[in-house]
């Protein structure tokens, strides 16, 4: 939250975008009860990993509550940016389906992506990192 905050901060006065990914693996709690917590554990970090590989250094992820991600992405410039950037939640969804393979069988986990823009407009009241998570 104070990556965000810092990035709105700094852009109040110009015309920067950055986004907010939240990514929440989906069902997760049925996998945990019903496979083990070993096997839960296992998939959250083969998901940290397959985040972790796809980012380049105008984006930062952190695992925020159990099965959620936050994935902050910087400075969207212009718009085949944008498109590039923002399509990154389809191949992360993707990506995160990719069958899991546990000692018994192989698990399929999948993800929702909510996706919040970050910038100040100052016609409007101040943006907060609050905010775009909770629009995310």
């Amino acid at each position: 939250m104070e990556s965000i905050d810092s990035y709105l901060d700094l852009h109040r006065d110009d015309h920067a975008c950055g986004a907010l990914l939240l990514i929440d693996l989906d069902h997760f709690n049925s996998i945990n009860e019903s496979l083990g917590k070993h096997i839960g554990t296992q998939i959250l970090e083969r998901a940290s990993e397959t985040l972790e590989a796809m980012l380049n250094p105008n984006m930062q992820v952190d695992q925020v509550v159990g099965d959620a991600f936050l994935l902050f992405i910087k400075d969207l410039d212009n718009n085949s940016e944008k498109a590039k950037d923002m399509a990154l939640a389809n191949e992360i969804r993707c990506t995160i389906a990719r069958p899991f393979f546990t000692e018994n069988d192989e698990v399929i986990v999948t993800a929702s992506v909510g996706i919040s823009l970050l910038y100040q407009n100052p016609d409007e009241f101040m943006i907060t990192a609050a905010k775009v998570i909770q629009q995310a």
